[in-house]
């Protein structure tokens, strides 16, 4: 297969935006725009099926589905699934996945990543000192890193501080990346945008080297692309960064009367139950 150096942003959530008919076109626009030829932009579930919802929706371009990605020869650009784990010990970013395997939340690390493994998935440690990261967790038990495939190194929305709790945790995921790689010699490094929403998708990106995606002919093929260009990373080391702080507050306010309902329901629903 031949090579080419690509930008991938493989984790991006969109929340609401795949819901609407058009969003799945207007996500390829953005992401052509922000990560160009060869892009590759990843949508993560979290607990819930919004890449499915996406990539189901009818489309005007030229598409190639597979179990696990879309590929729009139009532009080069290949979309393709990922799934944000809640383990008992941190969030585990976990692409390459069929659609039709979901996983079981708040399971271990060792099984969550076991789970991984056994569906030919791509484990990444994400934000790992920032909010629910696994950096701490890892840090006390290094010999779960011989499981994870890479480190999220920075993440755009990682770069907000909440009166100060986890400031400078991109620094500090950096520097924990650069002390363990030599020992784990496997790890790739990753920058994402964490976004969600449209003008977020490229906002940070990673300079993989990835095959032709025109010779993908399989699932298989697709996880095998994202392999290489994830070991790439090693050799690279070019990342594209800028801060999402706005990006995580806008989603932060989103969800606080989503939050404030459920638990106005719960405590509703625990008096009756008295």
């Amino acid at each position: 297969m031949s090579e080419r150096i690509a930008r991938a942003d493989w984790h991006n959530h969109l929340r609401t935006y795949c819901m609407r008919e058009g969003d799945l076109e207007r996500a390829v626009d953005r992401a052509r725009n922000a990560l160009g030829e060869g892009g590759m932009l990843g949508v993560v579930n979290f607990a819930d099926a919004r890449y499915e919802t996406l990539t189901k929706q009818n489309c005007s371009y030229e598409r190639q589905d597979f179990e696990n990605a879309v590929y729009f020869p139009q532009f080069d650009l290949l979309l393709v699934k990922g799934e944000e784990i809640a383990t008992a010990q941190g969030h585990l970013l976990v692409l390459g996945t069929r659609s039709n395997n979901l996983p079981k939340h708040f399971m271990s690390l060792e099984d969550t990543m076991k789970w991984a493994r056994d569906n030919n998935g791509i484990a990444i440690a994400d934000h790992p000192f920032s909010w629910q990261g696994l950096g701490e967790h890892l840090r006390n038990n290094p010999e779960a890193l011989s499981q994870l495939d890479g480190i999220e190194v920075y993440n755009s929305e990682a770069e907000f501080s909440f009166f100060g709790r986890y400031r400078g945790a991109n620094e500090k995921a950096m520097e924990f990346y650069c002390e363990v790689a030599p020992k784990f010699q496997q790890l790739g490094a990753l920058a994402s945008s964490d976004g969600h929403s449209f003008r977020e998708i490229g906002k940070s990106w990673t300079e993989m080297e990835v095959p032709s995606y025109k010779d993908l002919r399989c699932a298989e093929d697709v996880v095998e692309a994202m392999r290489q260009g994830l070991a790439s990373t090693r050799k690279l080391a070019r990342f594209s960064t800028r801060s999402g702080a706005f990006g995580a507050l806008a989603h932060m306010l989103t969800l606080a009367p989503y939050a404030a309902f459920h638990s106005i329901k719960s405590s509703l629903t625990s008096r009756t139950e008295i």
